[in-house]
């Protein structure tokens, strides 16, 4: 949200000023218009008062905070550093394959030893979110299809091109590398044989052997492996024409495409808002998103492997992510945002067991998670169940 301004950000502004010079080979001069509303970063918008051709008339800088508030320097350990990383690495490789055509804001410039880099400004458009909260499913899910047709889009392009991005990434700093599959796998069959012993439920036979298949999903995503936003929340897109553009690529890395093309069957994992979305709106968002992954992703078009990797994709968020949650939860609740984390434990085990049932794929570690939702269920006895989003009560 934007705010007015009452700091002093004529340095932010200068830096941005000199790397505009020098992307543009002439001078550039900004006015700060719109200081917005940010915890993880200074972002402002600024109005361009001089500049040579092919220059736009306003555009959004973005310098990095640390977590603690000291001086950013791009060797520090502190996470956000990466995080800033990730972000401009994102941004620039697709403007760079996507010939002035980014299903994302473009890129212009940075300034790597300050932690600062200047973006599209995507203008005043809000995030989708109020539809959601609103009165209209139609609005609801045609944002929705709208978010799914750019992440495919993203998806698409950026398909086999890996090598592309690590340069520009690693040319930035270091960053986390994937676990191999034997690893991850034996990590998500601990994670598992913990949780079953807690609770009293034993796994049904051929479930730990099916581990092996999502610890596939996350180290060797073949065909699919694109490069994914990581967050693709309703809040990390703003309508551009009648369209959506991403921003936000601090959680981007290449995986399994569908990792993201899943977020509205996984009720927007992420996110502090997440309530449910009715399964003929999930379908019309996969059928978009879909179309749009085969154009650069042939094997999208082959149900099979379709339908499988949206099985596999489900089964990663129920074991690789939600699982950890049953500790924190075990003996209390927690609200997250709109929703608490018992409720949003359970709908992604109720996900992936519907899934692993209606497309006959993991049978039997959906069994075995569904077994674990009803021994929660018995013990959480006065529960709510997760409620749609208002739009679609």
């Amino acid at each position: 949200m934007p705010k007015s301004d009452e700091k002093d950000h004529s340095e932010t502004v200068a830096i941005a000023e000199n790397v505009l010079c020098k992307a543009f080979g002439g001078d550039v001069r900004l006015k700060m218009e719109t200081e917005f509303d940010t915890d993880r970063a200074t972002v402002l918008r600024c109005c361009v008062v001089e500049s040579p051709s092919g220059v736009p008339q306003s555009v959004v800088v973005k310098r990095a905070l640390t977590t603690d508030g000291t001086e950013f320097h791009p060797n520090s350990p502190d996470e956000m550093v990466p995080r800033f990383f990730n972000d401009w690495a994102g941004l620039e490789f697709l403007s760079e394959i996507s010939n002035g055509d980014s299903p994302a804001a473009q890129f212009y410039a940075g300034d790597w030893e300050k932690g600062l880099m200047v973006i599209e400004d995507l203008g005043d458009g809000r995030n989708f979110y109020g539809s959601l909260r609103g009165e209209s499913p139609t609005a609801a899910t045609g944002e929705l299809i709208k978010l799914a047709r750019a992440l495919g889009k993203v998806h698409a392009l950026t398909i086999r091109k890996k090598t592309a991005y690590d340069s520009i990434r690693d040319r930035l700093g270091s960053r986390d590398r994937p676990p191999s599959i034997t690893d991850e796998w034996r990590r998500l069959v601990e994670k598992l044989n913990e949780v079953c012993g807690r609770i009293g439920v034993k796994p049904s036979r051929g479930a730990k052997t099916e581990m092996k298949t999502v610890a596939a999903f996350i180290a060797a995503p073949g065909p699919f492996q694109a490069y994914t936003h990581g967050d693709p929340i309703p809040m990390n897109a703003l309508p551009v024409g009648d369209e959506r553009k991403l921003f936000d690529f601090e959680f981007g890395e290449y995986r399994h495409a569908l990792r993201d093309g899943i977020y509205g069957r996984v009720c927007f994992p992420t996110w502090y808002h997440i309530n449910r979305v009715p399964d003929n709106v999930i379908q019309e968002m996969e059928t978009a998103y879909r179309a749009e992954l085969a154009k650069g992703c042939p094997e999208a078009a082959d149900d099979t492997l379709f339908f499988r990797s949206i099985v596999e994709a489900c089964a990663y968020w129920a074991t690789h992510s939600r699982l950890n949650f049953i500790e924190k939860v075990w003996e209390e609740d927690h609200k997250w945002g709109i929703s608490t984390q018992r409720q949003i434990l359970l709908l992604c085990f109720d996900i992936f067991g519907q899934a692993s049932e209606e497309f006959g794929h993991l049978e039997a570690l959906g069994t075995t998670v569904r077994d674990i939702a009803v021994e929660l269920r018995e013990r959480w006895t006065d529960l709510e169940e997760m409620p749609y989003y208002p739009a679609f009560r």
